[in-house]
């Protein structure tokens, strides 16, 4: 761009002085001077080989004024070119950021990976913990029967679980101690069923209504200390009266068998029996067969 001022700047004073000389000394008056100067004409005439001089230079002015456009032009493709350059800049620009925001996101994405492999880790350190968790739960659950076995018999079910101790025998069959709803009882031990040698009583028919048990004790014929206590079959239902409890005349109508079967009568009649009410149920907590060890 300097370059080109320079130019400009050489032009103007060129055809400056062109014009002034132009102006100065025209043909028309280098011709009057040739004739009136007595001078010869031809090519010994100074004023001739000035008039060819002042053509030269003419000519170069108008080659100068014509390279003066195409610097001009020139000018014009630069700033286009400029403009260019500046927009390419500004795209790279862009593209250096969009660079660096990548570069960001690979960052962050190997630190979300370094992440979810921690996460892993733990999830299979939690998942071993509780595997640990529950063998050795196993293994305090078969420790703790040992240690209630090691006093004395006692009856489990199916699974080893134990129901309660063996409190007494009679006839070759033991008696298991149990507690449910505050009421402490004992019921006979079979393999098959827990049960006394009582049964149950119902107010109503088909075994319904209010339930009662029947018992005696050979030694006062009154109440006992213990909570009498019958199962009902199917289930292992276990109703047991208050310890203590007197004897009551009542209506009942139904009697529940050993077997499960209910005897109906059917016709109310009285009974002297205590009332009893459901403490537990065998099933929901113990698996048959019983067995004793």
């Amino acid at each position: 761009m300097q370059m080109a001022a320079r130019i400009r700047r050489t032009m103007f004073t060129t055809l400056m002085c062109t014009s002034v000389t132009v102006m100065v000394v025209s043909p028309a008056a280098l011709a009057q001077n040739r004739g009136n100067s007595g001078l010869p004409t031809g090519r010994g005439n100074p004023m001739a080989k000035l008039q060819q001089e002042i053509t030269a230079l003419t000519q170069q002015v108008a080659a100068l004024q014509t390279q003066m456009t195409g610097v001009l032009a020139l000018q014009q493709q630069v700033n286009t070119l400029s403009t260019q350059v500046t927009s390419l800049k500004t795209q790279i620009d862009a593209l250096n950021s969009q660079m660096t925001a990548l570069s960001t996101l690979s960052s962050q994405m190997a630190s979300l990976k370094t992440q979810i492999g921690v996460l892993n880790s733990q999830m299979i350190a939690l998942s071993t913990l509780s595997a640990q968790m529950a063998s050795l739960k196993t293994q305090i659950d078969a420790l703790n029967s040992q240690m209630a076995t090691s006093g004395g018999l006692g009856v489990f079910d199916a699974n080893g679980k134990k129901l309660g101790n063996v409190v007494g025998v009679q006839d070759s069959v033991p008696w298991v101690g149990l507690t449910a709803a505050g009421r402490q009882f004992v019921l006979q031990v079979s393999p098959d069923q827990l049960l006394t040698g009582g049964f149950l009583w119902y107010a109503g028919p088909n075994c319904s209504g209010a339930a009662y048990i029947a018992y005696f004790n050979a030694f006062t014929n009154g109440p006992d200390v213990l909570s009498v206590a019958a199962v009902q079959e199917p289930g292992g239902v276990v109703y047991a009266a208050a310890a203590n409890a007197p004897l009551q005349s009542v209506s009942v109508e139904s009697v529940l068998l050993h077997d499960g079967t209910c005897f109906d009568y059917g016709a109310a009649f009285s009974q002297n029996l205590v009332p009893a009410t459901a403490v537990m149920t065998l099933d929901s907590n113990f698996k048959r067969p019983y067995s004793v060890h």
